[in-house]
């Protein structure tokens, strides 16, 4: 073997795990894409329910616990809902609300962490919302009405879902604390209307849809191209018909408030008028075979919803016993004939039409 003759070495070709940040048409597969679990993201209904009382409105815990420290030891902080805390300080709030267990979530202690940070959490949770906090129903009649007819915009207000009313009625809570020291915080009502809109009504989700969108290899001078910026155009002018209702909304928040506070004292009132009176309910009965007054007995599907539903004190005892005799020097004769007696009687009173089991009754009875 000569000398010069060296072997080839092929190398092996690496690729750059980073390659996938640089490429446009990267994908990413199924196992890329991490599911998020816990109260962020939850349906607002849900997290309601097993939710806190802010000042008798029932929201979910995040919010209650943003809302509750940041009128407690926020109201003066410049720039509130405005500026954004710490990323990392969010997502660890975030991850710690999301993994606890039950009610663990209710005893976190908020008072370790800076106001800006509670309010960017607040505005995330928000966001992450399945649906927007003002329905999607709902959109376009609020967006075809006037802003300056508050009358107008509290009547659809009422006409919302019930948690999703409770929602709104916390946030124009905070934001007129907040209106209490806006000489100090900065924060006039156009100020959190800017913030506010765009969360409440899903516009940031829609208006990333339209940016991905826009982003694509197409040239600009393309229709499709003109059609995607014209969209994007519709998305702004509609976030500034929203930020006009938003400031309205606060600007007014008393006679909004003083509405929801009504409508919420209807609804609780006739709540415990149904808790303090319940529906009676007419339980469906067969007659009883063996009943002489014609009392009913109840089904056996009655019966067994009785554990939720008690049956009404009709039914208690449906099937009447005959009470005891007293007594009496009888003799076992006088007892036969007694028991005959009553057996024909009972086969007239309930088969008159039906000799034949008269019979058998008899019978037995001789034997």
């Amino acid at each position: 073997m000569n000398m010069n003759d060296h072997p080839i070495i092929i190398k092996k070709k690496y690729r750059n795990p980073f390659t996938f940040l640089f490429n446009k048409n990267y994908k990413p597969t199924k196992s890329a894409v991490v599911e998020k679990k816990g109260i962020f993201g939850m349906s607002l209904t849900y997290a309601s329910k097993n939710g806190s009382l802010l000042e008798d409105i029932k929201v979910p815990d995040p919010v209650y616990l943003c809302f509750n420290e940041i009128m407690r030891r926020g109201l003066r902080t410049e720039g509130v809902f405005r500026l954004s805390g710490a990323t990392s300080e969010v997502s660890l709030l975030e991850n710690k609300m999301n993994s606890c267990i039950s009610n663990e979530i209710k005893e976190i202690d908020m008072s370790i962490y800076d106001i800006h940070t509670l309010t960017s959490l607040v505005k995330k949770y928000l966001r992450e919302l399945p649906e927007p906090t003002i329905p999607i129903g709902f959109h376009q009649l609020l967006l075809s009405t006037d802003p300056t007819h508050i009358h107008d915009i509290s009547k659809i207000m009422l006409q919302l879902p019930y948690y999703n009313r409770q929602l709104i009625h916390a946030i124009l809570l905070v934001s007129s604390r907040i209106q209490d020291h806006v000489e100090v915080n900065m924060m006039n009502p156009e100020a959190l209307a800017t913030v506010f809109a765009p969360v409440c009504t899903g516009f940031e989700k829609s208006l990333k849809d339209t940016e991905l969108t826009i982003k694509s290899k197409r040239s600009k001078a393309s229709p499709l191209f003109k059609y995607r910026e014209n969209s994007l155009e519709m998305h702004i002018n509609r976030n500034k018909n929203w930020t006009n209702i938003w400031r309205s909304m606060i600007e007014h928040h008393e006679s909004i408030i003083s509405l929801l506070n009504k409508e919420e004292c209807i609804s609780l009132s006739q709540r415990n008028l149904i808790s303090h009176y319940p529906p009676q309910k007419h339980n469906k009965t067969l007659p009883s075979p063996f009943s002489t007054t014609g009392s009913r007995i109840p089904l056996p599907g009655d019966i067994m919803m009785e554990q939720f539903y008690p049956l009404n004190n009709e039914h208690k005892s449906v099937i009447p016993v005959i009470k005891p005799t007293p007594y009496d020097n009888k003799n076992e004769a006088d007892d036969e004939e007694d028991t005959i007696n009553g057996l024909h009687t009972l086969s007239k009173t309930f088969f008159p039409q039906s000799h034949t089991v008269r019979k058998i009754l008899s019978a037995s009875a001789l034997r």
